[in-house]
């Protein structure tokens, strides 16, 4: 059996993106995911580590045993706990995308998947937002569900996350592989012992609803699955106003003067 997702079990997305702050992140909390699925056309974007010669290499060879493609963002791994700007985070993001719509955007929850990786949190954030601003589009928005009890125990699925995959053996080997194969993780390092056997998400998504119009056409429409922890999470990264084209050139103009 192929793994079981536990929300809905038919997978019908064709473009996916996957977000994520460091090689190896994809891998770590979705790889499973992408190897499940290989029919679909996945992309890779990693915010940091361009520089990282070595890191870039790996990465590569990573996207090759996915079948997928990759872009890695010039943000340094320096100090991950060194805040960065929003705006900063979603400037890098948007130019590595190959598109604005997705079938499945994947990416970091905004509490990150253990305590603490800031950079995680920053980007779970910064993908909201693109969303919200209308530079990001995707029928649905998976977070990774990962929780460590505050630090207390090694990172584990949230058992109220909207979709749990289950990995057979062979997958979750594969995905392994490419941790300490590829990767070249430790079998004693922190990716090695967490590897999830568990893949979990919460999800945000767009579906489809046929409504009858005045002149009784059949129109299309989307409406938004509420998640579980939706509310919660618009509390923390509520909807930004994008500014209009008249509103940044009065700024630019300001600043000139």
């Amino acid at each position: 059996m192929a793994g079981i997702d536990t929300y809905r079990p038919i997978w019908d997305f064709r473009n996916c993106v996957i977000i994520v702050a460091h090689p190896g992140d994809e891998t770590l909390w979705a790889g499973g995911t992408m190897l499940l699925h290989p029919d679909s056309n996945w992309t890779v974007v990693t915010v940091c580590r361009a520089k990282d010669q070595d890191n870039a290499l790996k990465f590569s060879k990573a996207m090759e045993a996915f079948g997928a493609k990759g872009e890695i963002g010039p943000v340094e791994k320096s100090n991950d706990m060194s805040p960065l700007s929003e705006r900063e985070i979603q400037n890098t993001i948007a130019p590595l995308l190959p598109m604005e719509k997705f079938d499945l955007v994947i990416t970091h929850s905004i509490w990150g998947e253990y305590t603490r990786n800031l950079r995680h949190e920053e980007i779970g954030k910064a993908v909201l937002t693109l969303r919200d601003v209308g530079r990001l589009s995707a029928i649905e928005i998976r977070s990774f569900a990962y929780e460590d009890g505050g630090g207390k125990y090694p990172p584990r699925y949230s058992k109220d996350a909207d979709i749990i995959t289950n990995l057979t053996d062979d997958i979750w080997q594969k995905k392994y592989e490419i941790l300490t194969k590829i990767y070249g993780f430790a079998t004693e390092s922190f990716e090695a012992k967490t590897a999830p056997r568990k893949e979990a998400f919460w999800s945000f998504r767009l579906q489809r609803q046929v409504q009858k119009t005045p002149d009784k056409k059949e129109e299309t429409k989307l409406f938004k699955r509420p998640s579980l922890l939706e509310e919660k999470l618009r509390a923390v990264a509520p909807q930004v106003k994008r500014p209009s084209l008249l509103e940044e050139k009065l700024q630019r103009d300001k600043k000139k003067s």
